[in-house]
């Protein structure tokens, strides 16, 4: 059996608008709880990749090389 939490949905990117908004809202989690001051401030966070600020513990694409395989 299959269950649904109530909020949890999923969600298909398809827009570049659309992905920097939800990656904003990942980013920002820490932040909203009170972990950290800025996004980037988080050792989980690849904000840090994303605004040139140095490389975050996990390694990123940022140009999306993984997409030329579809």
């Amino acid at each position: 059996m299959v269950s649904h939490t109530a909020g949890f949905d999923d969600l298909v990117i398809s827009s570049e608008k659309q992905f920097r908004i939800k990656l904003e809202y990942i980013y920002n989690n820490p932040v909203k709880a009170g972990l950290v001051t800025t996004a980037v401030d988080y050792p989980y966070s690849i904000a840090r990749n994303w605004v040139g600020e140095g490389k975050g513990l996990v390694e990123i694409d940022k140009d999306f090389g993984w997409l030329k395989e579809y």
